[in-house]
Parts: structure tokens; sequence; C-alpha cells
């Protein structure tokens, strides 16, 4: 939790939207006008944190999960870890993937550092799917999928996922159809 309250002091105007047991086993970091969502976590035990990379965040906070969340959650309770820590590609709070192309900024001016605080965990899984098609959009996004390759890479740490769309895409939670990730699938290595 000291990680994320560093993190929320760097970022002018941040705030940690606690859960109903304080920001240490439930919360979200939010940006002061709410736009931008940079980290979501829970915990609930002693142990390593399961980190997830995903494409944008929904309105999920400390109070409240949605879908994605949720299982992120249950799969890591089911691999043994004590805590999730959730952040994406782009922190515009966007429900629908489509609405970053209603952000000036979609990625938000922070989420770098939220980004590499992920990527010092224990475990670090990525599922942001496919990413949306066309100019300009795809370029941010494929800009901050190289910067976490980068910054993987640098720092010797390996990228899981839970299967891979046929473009080689790590895929989303929530897959549908035919790529739909069952509940029992193991983590395999994306890069």
């Amino acid at each position: 939790y000291e990680q994320i309250e560093a993190l929320r002091d760097a970022i002018p105007g941040a705030v940690i939207n606690e859960g109903p047991d304080r920001g240490e086993a439930a919360g979200a970091l939010f940006s002061g006008d709410g736009a931008y969502r940079y980290a979501i976590w829970r915990k609930w035990a002693e142990g390593p944190t399961c980190a997830w990379i995903k494409h944008n965040p929904s309105k999920a906070s400390g109070k409240r999960s949605d879908m994605t969340f949720t299982s992120a959650v249950d799969r890591a309770r089911r691999w043994g870890y004590g805590a999730v820590l959730m952040v994406n590609l782009a922190a515009y709070v966007a429900t629908d993937p489509s609405d970053l192309r209603l952000a000036k900024v979609p990625v938000g001016p922070y989420n770098r550092m939220a980004i590499d605080l992920a990527l010092g965990q224990a475990q670090v899984m990525v599922g942001w799917g496919n990413l949306p098609p066309g100019r300009p959009l795809l370029d941010i996004m494929l800009t901050e999928v190289g910067h976490v390759m980068l910054e993987a890479r640098k720092r010797e740490v390996s990228l899981w996922c839970l299967g891979k769309n046929a473009n080689g895409t790590p895929k989303h939670l929530l897959s549908r159809g035919k790529g739909r990730i069952p509940k029992d699938a193991q983590p395999e290595r994306w890069r």
C-alpha cells in the first residue's frame, strides 16, 4: 500500500477511492477530476501480488468491482496470491474502449508510473485483447504496448497471459465466443 500512496503523492491532485476496509484492502487511484483511473487493487491475505495490465479502465472503484476485475481477483485467489493490482495501457475511464477516442489524452499524463509499479509485482499478467482499429488511437496504444515490453525486458520481468488472439495480442479476461478463456486456465508466457 505504501507504493500506491507514493504513486498518489507523485501524481498532482490524485486521490485514492477507498473501499469499505480502508485503502490497503480495497481501493482505486484516480486523477483529481476522476477522468483517469491509474490503478485498482484488492488485498485479501498476506502474500505476493498478481498484477494485470489491461486495455482501459471502467468505472470500477475501491467500493465497486466490475466483471473484468472480479475475474482477475477470482483467478489470483485460486492461484494462491494475496492481492491484485490492475492497471491499463490507457488510463482514461471508458467502459467501452471505443470511448477512448473521446479523450484528448487517452493514456493519461501519469499512466506509465502505474504501469511501472505493476511491472514490479510478483506475477505480471497482460490481457488487453485486440487493440482498437484506426489511427491515431491504434498508434497510441501500440506505443504503450511497446513501453510495457521495453520496461519488462529491462527489468527481466516475464509477461504472462491466458491465451493469445490470432494476431498475437494477449486475450482479454472476458473474451467471448470460441476465444473464451476457461475458468481453470493457467498463465502462459506471452513474451
